[in-house]
């Protein structure tokens, strides 16, 4: 045989290996047939499809060999299976199975029960920007579990979490901001997470929310008379004097005075420049201890984008509980919502 009948066989024999490879993924299918049989929920066509391309280290059929060992789709369920398949995909570098292993340590799913390697899971995860992985990493740096207590560390991840939109750090940060933990105490940015996670239907977040304004309701009867003396003073003229009783009375919880204080920032009165920052200070101060007119001026601040970002979820938010509170003009301002 010369050299050209040699290389004439060798050509063959590769064109069959190929055709021969091509025609077998062809039977097996293509990854994304066995996705598509997954979503309709077609688990044996999946499995038929995913086990032999999980086999050759595809690592998004490891990934979906383990889903179905968990939840014991087509196959016997068998948690062992699963977390061998995504150890294999996590191996390879797949965030969401190293999200999935730490939630199996969480639980104690096939292995012992064991924070310290679910965190070591959940870090890779949430360096690489899973938000649940986020927010468990912040869950335990608050609690300690499986890692030093860090209230700082715990506030990080949060925030991380909460700004990928995870209604569960939103609830969990803003408590942070309410208690000063880890954060500087701060019932501005506590309502704002609170209400985030509220508006995803979060029920902690609804609860610590009653309770942020349980906490700062006031003691108020002897306040309310030094506030209504105040205000015969300054009916009687004595504006600049009036102003200043009512900033000490306000700087020192009073909700009237507070109030007082943002309606004349707002209207650039007593004196006072106008200011809505300053308005919106005093008016929350005050909304958060349950001073109706304060909830009011509060909710036309985020409707209107003065001093604030305009937002019409806090708007309607403010207003209704205006309106709650026997608020005539709220009740009125809410049919802009409608």
């Amino acid at each position: 045989m010369n050299i050209y009948e040699t290389l004439r066989s060798t050509c063959i024999l590769i064109l069959v290996l190929v055709s021969t490879s091509f025609a077998a993924m062809a039977q097996q299918g293509s990854l994304q047939e066995g996705i598509d049989a997954y979503d309709a929920e077609d688990y044996a066509k999946a499995l038929k499809i995913f086990e032999p391309l999980a086999n050759q280290g595809d690592v998004d059929a490891q990934y979906y060999m383990g889903s179905l060992f968990e939840y014991g789709d087509a196959v016997d369920q068998s948690y062992d299976e699963a977390l061998k398949w995504y150890k294999k995909a996590a191996d390879q570098g797949d965030a969401y199975s190293h999200y999935l292993i730490g939630n199996f340590y969480k639980d104690g799913l096939s292995v012992k029960k064991s924070w310290s390697e679910a965190f070591k899971a959940y870090s890779v995860a949430a360096d690489a920007g899973h938000d649940v992985s986020q927010y468990y990493m912040g869950y335990m740096y608050e609690n300690g579990y499986g890692v030093d207590k860090s209230y700082e560390k715990a506030a990080h991840w949060y925030q991380k979490a909460a700004e990928q939109g995870d209604p569960d750090a939103q609830a969990f940060l803003g408590e942070l901001y309410q208690n000063g933990k880890g954060v500087e105490q701060n019932n501005s940015l506590a309502l704002l997470f609170y209400l985030k996670a509220i508006e995803q239907g979060n029920d902690y977040a609804a609860s610590q929310l009653s309770t942020l304004i349980d906490d700062t309701s006031p003691d108020t009867q002897d306040k309310s008379v030094a506030f209504l003396m105040v205000a015969d003073l300054f009916r009687d003229g004595k504006v600049s004097e009036s102003v200043e009783l009512w900033r000490g009375l306000a700087e020192k919880g009073d909700r009237d005075s507070q109030n007082m204080l943002g309606a004349l920032y707002a209207e650039g009165q007593g004196g006072l420049p106008l200011s809505y920052e300053k308005a919106f200070k005093w008016f929350q101060d005050s909304a958060l201890q349950g001073n109706g007119l304060a909830q009011y001026g509060l909710g036309m601040l985020y409707a209107n984008g003065n001093g604030v970002e305009k937002n019409d979820f806090m708007a309607k938010f403010w207003i209704q509980k205006a309106s709650d509170n026997g608020i005539s003009m709220a009740t009125d301002a809410l049919k802009m919502f409608e």
